[in-house]
């Protein structure tokens, strides 16, 4: 019996080790080996946070259309009670009224309205807006000829506060608040802030509601992406990363559809608003905190529910003996010894992380300037705003799909490399073309290649950094994006000058990141790093 004994004993803390060793795991080994890496748990997760993208897309959209400047007519004369309709502000109207019987026709109207006249060389007496001055607010504040620059301020200041934002709220949710209270501040303080521009009393109240607007609207694209990735597996995180953009493109088909039916420009804010509002509602409440988050500030339990929770979505169950490590070797070693927390600085004080970051600044604001800037400059549906944007967005959706795919297959890296290569060379042949159709086939298959680029960036950067920057490196880099977007209405104006000049600054642009996203390293299901010592290690 003792015999018995003295063998048996040795055996059990040599099984213990072995079984405490086992049962530490990183949450992407917990993901692929007991939660799962795309099941049912995160596919409802994923739902629910990418809806978020509703928000940006309608609160930026929504300026299209109410800063448009609506149809004008002149007022009939004593001769006759005709009125013909013109587009608003140029001296250029439309080729068919340079028509001879057209024009006679109008100078028996009114000798001052003729096919020549600028809206701005006309008395008011003369002319009046189709759809009323509430249509929009350039017809609401008389926003023409001289203060036409205003709608443009709008724009920009717009912009410049996602820019703002994108940094501030992508700090805030990597340290104090996370990922689900940005999300949730940032959602209904835009929701808010889009209800009150309706009743806007003069153009520098909406002007400063908009800069607000885009200051508080910074925060929920990048948020809402990093929310919604990181529970996904590693084989995964690729094809469901692009899978996000089909809420920004249905949302933008459901904008454009409300436009369509919908003249006041307040009202269109109203429904903008109320669509936000309904997400935040009925939607917020089920979205669930990221355990990576909670991870990297040392809540392990509160991690650890979250993916027992997912597992359980999943028909799977994680062991009670499991918990979650950090990170491995050293950098589990740098933990224990207390190292302090990684910080937005640390990006740039860090070799490996600045010339990623650098790189991922340039290829970023290649893709703002590109994909707003080509939109712009080419206009392949006509006249109707609304019906150009919905066959934008349905041009994009293809470009997501085969995107997912080839990233799987073939890397981020590679991927990258040709989509940018795509648009350059599609900006270039639309540069040497000499008709406005070939110019317009070009346009279209830059836009295929950039829309693949811009949404792929995502995940290629949420993958480059650790989980202790990683909102805020994405942040930084969606500012460089909002700078290439403001910027983007200057290049489109400069085909004033010359049509190819536009196209050649797209083309040298995404050349120049295809050469500089070659120097990026793989993370094709790579391990994602909670810490900055994790991924130097």
């Amino acid at each position: 019996m003792a015999e018995h004994v003295s063998v048996a004993t040795p055996l059990l803390p040599e099984c213990s080790q072995k079984e405490s060793k086992a049962q530490r795991l990183s949450i992407d080994e917990v993901l692929q080996e007991w939660a799962g890496e795309l099941g049912p748990g995160q596919v409802r997760h994923f739902i629910l946070v990418s809806l978020a993208w509703w928000l940006p897309c309608f609160l930026t959209f929504v300026m299209v259309f109410a800063d448009q400047t609506p149809e004008w007519v002149c007022t009939p004369t004593l001769h006759s009670n005709i009125a013909i309709t013109f587009p608003a502000g140029n001296s250029s109207l439309l080729p068919h009224l340079h028509e001879p019987h057209v024009a006679a026709h109008m100078q028996s109207n009114s000798p001052s309205c003729t096919p020549t006249s600028s809206i701005c060389s006309l008395a008011s007496s003369l002319w009046k807006w189709v759809d009323g001055e509430d249509a929009s607010t350039v017809s609401q504040w008389g926003l023409i000829c001289g203060n036409s620059y205003k709608v443009g301020l709008v724009q920009c200041l717009f912009f410049l506060g996602i820019s703002i934002g994108s940094g501030v709220w992508g700090g805030l949710s990597d340290s104090s608040l996370g990922r689900k209270g940005v999300l949730i501040l940032t959602c209904c303080l835009s929701s808010i802030l889009c209800l009150v521009t309706a009743f806007s009393p003069n153009y520098w109240v909406y002007i400063a509601l908009r800069l607000a607007t885009g200051l508080s609207a910074g925060g929920i694209g990048t948020t809402a992406f990093v929310l919604a990735t990181e529970v996904v597996g590693p084989s995964k995180r690729g094809p469901a990363s692009m899978s996000i953009f089909f809420s920004y493109a249905c949302a933008i088909i459901i904008l454009s559809t409300l436009a369509l039916f919908t003249s006041p420009w307040r009202l269109l804010y109203k429904l903008s608003s109320a669509l936000c509002s309904l997400y935040c509602l009925l939607v917020l409440p089920f979205v669930q905190e990221s355990p990576r988050w909670y991870l990297a500030r040392g809540e392990v339990d509160k991690a650890l529910n979250i993916l027992k929770d997912i597992a359980s979505r999943n028909k799977r169950s994680i062991p009670e003996t499991i918990t979650l490590e950090r990170e491995k070797g050293d950098a589990l070693q740098a933990i224990a010894a207390g190292v302090r927390k990684a910080g937005p600085l640390d990006i740039f004080k860090i070799p490996v992380a600045r010339r990623r970051m650098v790189i991922m600044l340039f290829i970023w604001l290649t893709n703002g300037l590109s994909y707003f800037g080509i939109n712009l400059n080419v206009s392949n549906v006509g006249e109707n705003i609304s019906i150009g944007l919905i066959l934008n967005a349905v041009v994009e959706m293809p470009s997501y799909l085969i995107a997912a795919f080839m990233l799987q297959a073939y890397g981020r890296r590679p991927v990258l490399v040709c989509a940018l290569l795509l648009s350059g060379v599609s900006c270039l042949g639309g540069a040497l073309a000499g008709g406005s159709a070939t110019r317009m086939i070009c346009g279209m298959v830059a836009i295929f290649g950039i829309a693949a680029s811009y949404n792929m960036v995502f995940i290629y950067t949420a993958e480059l950094f650790p989980t202790e920057v990683r909102n805020v490196a994405i942040g930084l880099a969606s500012q460089a994006a909002q700078i290439g977007a403001v910027s983007a209405p200057l290049a489109a104006a400069a085909a004033k000058i010359h049509g190819c000049i536009p196209f050649a600054v797209f083309s040298s642009m995404a050349f120049i990141a295809s050469c500089v996203a070659s120097c990026l390293p793989e993370t094709l299901e790579k391990r994602m790093h909670e810490t900055m010592h994790g991924m130097l290690v």
